[in-house]
């Protein structure tokens, strides 16, 4: 139950953000954008915002992932994928090993494009860029908490390029099979980092950062006991996860898609950081 809730919702929210489309991207096209602002998730959410949360104005999206309409839209989700989750484990009481092979899959990419999409623009400084001179001339009481985030960390850039070499680190760790759980390791405390700066500074990515957050426990769930061995000084077994495939020529092709795709991806999400960086109000 538990294991099918998780692909479903995961499944759901990728597509109504900005993960799933993270895997398909392409500079100045967009494959797969994020599917929560257009039919017919927009017109659900409107509704559930409407007749179950009882908001009488119009709920608008917004820049922001942490708007009213996010909020509303993870909550329908949520119910969705439970009764979804419920009714696949009534009528298919097998065990999906396959399907978990493949779902750690997903997981693996999906959290490396992000880690990759985040990381890129801290290590070519785009997302943060250096406070202008209006920014150093207002009084820090007139700023609010997001304001001094962006200022802070804007302000240090082997701050900023260094917690973004850990997060490009942690996506390229995840690309590889046998360092995925390092990868996952090494993202859980990456994203710890900035879930944290994103509550304590309110600042509106808080839910995005969330579900990233949650989602490298979820790929070091099956090597839990291996790791606690690890933290208890205790001997630990090698890890046993599933290959992909039954042939052996088919596993290696498909490690070197992978490794394919990690590098495409750290060559567009690099790519699109430096035009950001070029761009107005970029770095440069």
């Amino acid at each position: 139950m538990f294991f099918r809730f998780g692909v479903v919702y995961f499944g759901l929210y990728s597509l109504a953000t900005q993960i799933a489309g993270g895997l398909l991207i392409v500079p100045g096209l967009a494959l797969l954008p994020a599917l929560g602002t257009r039919w017919p998730m927009r017109q659900i959410t409107e509704w559930c915002a409407a007749h179950v949360f009882g908001v009488a104005a119009p709920v608008v999206a917004g820049n922001s992932a942490d708007t009213l309409f996010h909020w509303v839209q993870m909550a329908w989700l949520l119910a969705a994928s439970i009764a979804i989750a419920a009714a696949w484990s009534w009528f298919d009481r097998g065990r999906a090993d396959r399907l978990r092979v493949w779902f750690r899959l997903f997981l693996r990419l999906a959290l490396a494009a992000q880690m990759f999409y985040y990381g890129m623009a801290k290590v070519i400084p785009s997302q943060f860029p250096p406070p202008g001179l209006v920014t150093l001339i207002e009084p820090v009481g007139a700023s609010s908490p997001s304001d001094l985030l962006w200022t802070f960390v804007g302000a240090s850039l082997p701050y900023q390029i260094t917690t973004g070499c850990a997060g490009v680190l942690a996506g390229v760790l995840l690309i590889i099979p046998a360092t995925a759980t390092t990868g996952a390791a090494l993202a859980l405390l990456d994203m710890l980092h900035v879930f944290l700066l994103n509550v304590a500074y309110d600042f509106g990515l808080k839910q995005i950062s969330f579900h990233l957050l949650i989602m490298p426990p979820v790929l070091l769930a099956p090597d839990a006991r291996r790791l606690a061995a690890v933290f208890l000084g205790r001997p630990a077994a090698a890890a046993a996860h599933p290959p992909l495939f039954r042939s052996a020529r088919a596993n290696r092709l498909a490690l070197a898609a992978q490794v394919v795709l990690g590098v495409y991806l750290v060559a567009t999400f690099a790519t699109l950081s430096v035009r950001y960086w070029h761009g107005e109000g970029g770095g440069r």
